[in-house]
């Protein structure tokens, strides 16, 4: 299976990449900004000619997956969609040219915005709230349009991506890196707020099943079994690393915040065959 790999040094294109070869020997064009990796600017579509070059036309492409994304809250929608909606059309665009099997583009859970639903779904009315979200969605809708192509457009809605990356300050990596020092865990968000945690070995595994799919361009959510609140993931993480951190419980309401990111895969159960495989100590072994 020959792949490209757009974002391929970021978290959760770089996991991507290594997972998908090791584990599928799948055989990776890592696009990004690593060493190694092909330099493309996706937002210009003339620079997808390098691309054609490199790969040459012996290489058939079977799978384009877009991991590429500009997530800075602080920019204009307009500066987003350079890389988030442009970028992914001109990739799909290519994807169509070179007749790949399948185009599968990485969107957000949050695109949903605030939800008054207990269990989010794909059928869920959107309304992001962030300027990032926005992009995100659009791109989503872009992409599934219809075309006269054979390319199957496949986007997957993930919450919060989990992978080997030591530099990563989000909340799950700090509550990690403290706990195999021993220091204090420090717990101030939101007692009521679930988040969900997809490890990205099952997201790897989703990207395997989509390789056997026989439907029509699809959504899915893609995410872990359940959801968890940050005093429980910190306890776990202290349990599971066997830590003799304190954790400090300093909880502030947040009354514009989703209280529960509860995720239904029950398309993606039933449609791809997906069934996440780690659960959360499994996890947390695994980037510690």
């Amino acid at each position: 299976m020959n792949v490209i790999i757009f974002g391929a040094s970021g978290l959760v294109g770089s996991n991507l990449k290594k997972i998908l070869k090791e584990k599928f020997n799948w055989n990776i064009f890592a696009c990004g900004s690593g060493k190694k990796d092909i330099s493309i600017n996706i937002e210009n579509i003339d620079e997808f000619k390098i691309l054609s070059n490199i790969i040459g036309d012996q290489e058939r492409i079977d799978i384009i997956i877009n991991c590429a994304v500009k997530q800075n809250l602080n920019l204009s929608l307009k500066e987003l969609e350079k890389t988030n909606v442009i970028g992914a059309m001109n990739i799909k665009l290519f994807a169509e040219k070179i007749n790949v099997k399948y185009f599968i583009h990485l969107s957000s859970i949050q695109v949903i915005g605030k939800t008054s639903q207990a269990i989010i779904t794909e059928n869920d009315q959107c309304i992001p709230i962030t300027n990032y979200h926005k992009s995100k969605l659009m791109s989503e809708k872009l992409v599934l349009k219809k075309t006269k192509t054979k390319t199957k457009s496949i986007v997957f809605r993930i919450p919060s991506p989990i992978g080997k990356e030591s530099k990563n300050k989000k909340i799950f990596y700090k509550f990690v890196n403290d706990a195999k020092s021993d220091k204090l865990i420090h717990v101030n968000g939101d007692p009521q707020r679930k988040q969900n945690y997809l490890d990205l070995r099952d997201l790897a595994h989703a990207i395997f099943l989509v390789s056997k799919y026989q439907g029509h361009q699809n959504l899915f959510n893609i995410a872990a079994s359940k959801s968890i609140t940050d005093i429980e993931l910190a306890k776990l993480i202290k349990l599971v690393t066997k830590s003799k951190s304190v954790i400090y419980e300093d909880f502030q309401y947040n009354k514009n915040d989703n209280t529960e990111w509860n995720i239904s895969i029950d398309k993606a159960r039933t449609e791809l065959k997906f069934i996440p495989k780690f659960s959360l100590s499994d996890t947390i072994i695994w980037i510690s």
